[in-house]
Formats: C-alpha cells, structure tokens, sequence
C-alpha cells in the first residue's frame, strides 16, 4: 500500500470514540486558540475584505457561517473567510520540519475548514475534534516527511503545505471513504501553489507587504475545495499517488530530502497535535525575542517610556532584513516591523488585536517610542539561527540620563499548556466583544466534546460578534 492510501485510510478512519482522550483535549486547546484568534481579527478594515470577498464568490449555497456576521456561503469559501479572520493578527500555533527551515500553520486553517464542513454535515462535537486533530495528522506528517538543506532554503522556501491542514480537517469533517480521502489528498497535492517564501518575507524591497501575508486564506479554501471535490465525486485514485516515490509533490516544492516512511510512523500511536504550540505575541515571531527583551527591561527596571532615549534590536539579517522600517501602513507592515512590535508591547501593554487597533498607536507617546528602536544585526544572531534555529535578539535601552540596560533574548516559548492558552482566548477576545462574551464562547467550545452538533457553538461566533472596522 502507497503512503498517500495508507495516510488517507487512517485519517479516513479517525474516529472520536477510539482516539486518547488527550488527542481531543489537545484538539480543544487548537480550537480555542484558532477561534479566539478569529475573533481577534474582527475589527481590522482587512478582514472585511476578506469576508466581502467570501461573501461575493460563495453564495451559492448556504451550508456554513462566517464567524462574527452570521452570513452562511458555501464551505470552501466559509473556510475562506474564517481562516483570513484567524490569521489577522498572526498569532497562531505553527509546526516546523526536522531541520526548522520549513513552517505551516495547521490549526488556523483545521479549525475553519472542519468547522465549515462540519456545520455542513452535521457532525458531533467529538466528531469535529477528531477532525481538527485530522488535520493536524495530515499536515504534520507529510511536512515532516520532507526537508530542505540548508543551501537550497537560501534559495526556495513557503509555507504552502499547510494547505494539507484544511483536506485532511475538512475531509474527516465530511466523513470521506478511504478512497475520496484520497482523491482529497491528491488534489489538494496537485492544487498545491508554489513556495513564494522570498516575494512575502526573505529579500529586500518587500515594503509595504501584501495584504495576503503567506496566502493562509486561500489555501484553507483551496484544501476544503478539495475535499468537498472528493465528495462530490471528482476522484484522484492511482497506485502512484501524490506523495509516493521520487516523483512525489517533495520535488515539485524544491525540497532536496525525502522519506516516505515517515508519513506513516507510528499511526495510530503517535499524534502530532500533541506538539501544538501556539504564539505569546501577536505578529511576527522573528520579533519576539526583541519584543520581550525590550518589556522586561522596562519592567524589571521600572523604566519611564518617556525618558528612554533609544532602544537599538540586534538580529539576523535573513530574519530581519526589511523589518525595520519607520513607516508602516497595513496590519502586515506592522506585525512584521521590529519598531511597531517594540512599541506596541512598552505602550499599549498586554497582547492581541489593540497593538494594531488601539488609538494610542497614532498617539505622541507611541510615535515618539516607535522612532526610537533602531534595527542592525550581526554574526552572532546569524549563526544562533543558522546553526540552533534560534531567532536571537540582543536589546540595549538607552535612557536620557546615559544609563544603557541590556537584555538578551534568544527565543520565546510557545504556549502549550491549558492555563496560558485559554488565558490567550480570554484577552484577545476580551478586547474586541467584552469579558462577558469571552467568557460565555470559550464555555461553547469548552463543551463540544459532548455536544450532539455544533448549533450552540455556531450560533455563538455567528451572533453579533462583528466589531467596528479600523483601518490602522
């Protein structure tokens, strides 16, 4: 049996009743993140692009709802929608390959595509955990069934793999037989778009960025399509599947290292949701060891934003290049800019949507900071990333006296664990809809594993959620 089938017939087969109870309960945790990202990334003019978009091209049928408008379109297109809402603030989990060169995003596109299909279907609680913990298998396991050298990074990289998150999520969320999981797999394989890693973040003159960021959205769309394709009959069943041999997508997406076997290790014993992580910070993580060298020596030292004269951020190049402009327009510039991510974190404090929404940001005080942190780099921070993987900062903080305070910073933990995860649900969404309301959303998710269907949960993130637009 070909590693595409075997892959296939076991997500095919991933059934609530006879998975570890900690497979849903990592599934949950996914949820919650996902969704309280969506709602999050509300009240940015962007995301109502996105959902307008949606709205436009996917009304032909009413099968699924778009998070904060109620507005039911078809499932791609709902997957569409939720997905751009859950990557707006860009603070989601993320897996990486073996040699960290390689990301995807797989919970911010699981958690729309099962939902869309699931609210499709008719599917339980369970059953929608099951899916999402799907789609973490499928993604998961074919990224780390293939890798890049370090040479051929420095030439082609993306992320376009998580687009296996959505088939596999929304392909278990519309109960696929093994051979049109297959035929989803395959298409999904074959629809995959090319790496665009070095157009979006890795060269110069990149400014300002593309709304699209790494183009989430339309790959949640593009691998529901696919499993819905699957349903509705289209099939894609060969003995030389997508995945198989040394033909297999690995070469098309310029990876130089393949091993099939790891597609299928350890099913059934081994389940990649267990390494979810998700983002402390919103934005890009290349900031974030800058971002919280800068915070603790604000707060350690009891510092006065006001009498800080300079802040100077040491990075890598490959990571940081282009990231340290003054100016920035759109949300993108702003998540992916050391100077707003600084400031942001010292002035408006906390963490979530009001770094980018808050009327502070056009305010003296923030303006005044954000011309103050200066970006370089040096070898140093180069070979911790080349060498470690670690997206390294070093942070000196000038005051207006002279005394300089410093801070090392060599990576930040993701959030794994219930307490800071759902502490993250609580803020981000605090912010946009009120405690009251985050507190009764993240009670419907808390209870899908017993719920008959996903009415009560739907009817929530469909109901009066939507927040005035910015445009900041």
């Amino acid at each position: 049996m070909s590693a595409t089938r075997e892959l296939a017939e076991y997500l095919a087969d991933f059934q609530p009743g006879v998975l570890p109870a900690r497979v849903l309960e990592q599934a949950k945790l996914v949820t919650i993140d996902a969704l309280g990202n969506a709602i999050g990334g509300l009240p940015f003019e962007l995301a109502g692009t996105f959902c307008n978009l949606a709205r436009s091209v996917g009304g032909g049928t009413r099968d699924a709802t778009i998070i904060g408008s109620g507005d039911r379109i078809s499932v791609p297109y709902a997957a569409f929608a939720n997905t751009a809402l859950s990557t707006m603030l860009d603070y989601s989990d993320w897996e990486m390959s073996d040699s960290g060169r390689c990301p995807i995003w797989i919970g911010p596109l699981a958690v729309p595509a099962a939902l869309a299909a699931g609210e499709a279907t008719g599917i339980t609680g369970a059953e929608f955990l099951a899916s999402v913990a799907a789609g973490y298998e499928c993604a998961a396991r074919i990224l780390h069934s293939m890798d890049m050298s370090e040479e051929r990074f420095l030439e082609v990289n993306g992320e376009t793999l998580s687009l296996f998150a959505a088939a596999g999520a929304a392909g278990r969320a519309l109960r696929l037989t093994h051979d049109e999981m297959l035929s989803a797999i395959s298409m999904a394989g074959i629809y995959t778009p090319v790496p665009a890693y070095y157009k979006w973040i890795g060269d110069e003159g990149l400014t300002p960025r593309k709304d699209i960021k790494q183009g989430w959205a339309w790959l949640s769309m593009t691998g529901t399509f696919a499993a819905v394709s699957a349903k509705a009959g289209l099939r894609s069943v060969q003995q030389n599947n997508i995945l198989d041999g040394d033909r297999g997508l690995w070469r098309m997406l310029g990876m130089d290292s393949f091993d099939e076997a790891r597609i299928t290790e350890g099913l059934g014993t081994t389940f990649a949701i267990d390494d979810f992580g998700t983002k402390a910070y919103p934005g890009c993580v290349f900031t974030f060891s800058a971002v919280e060298g800068a915070v603790s020596i604000v707060r350690s030292q009891g510092l006065d934003p006001a009498q800080i004269a300079r802040i100077d951020v040491v990075t890598n190049h490959s990571n940081g290049a282009g990231f340290g402009e003054q100016h920035t327009d759109s949300p993108a510039d702003k998540q992916f800019n050391f100077p707003h991510q600084v400031a942001a974190a010292i002035v408006i404090g906390g963490r979530g949507p009001t770094w980018y929404t808050a009327a502070a940001l056009e305010g003296d005080e923030f303006l005044s900071l954000k011309r103050k942190v200066h970006l370089s780099f040096d070898e140093e921070c180069e070979r911790a990333l080349r060498e470690d993987g670690l997206w390294m900062s070093k942070v000196a903080v000038t005051m207006a006296d002279g005394v300089i305070h410093r801070a090392r910073v060599e990576s930040v933990d993701r959030l794994t664990d219930g307490v800071s995860v759902r502490g993250k649900f609580l803020d981000t969404v605090e912010q946009v809809v009120g405690r009251e309301r985050a507190e009764s959303l993240l009670a419907a998710i808390e209870s899908l594993d017993g719920a008959r269907s996903l009415d009560a949960l739907v009817a929530q993130l469909g109901s009066h959620l939507e927040a005035p637009c910015v445009s900041f």
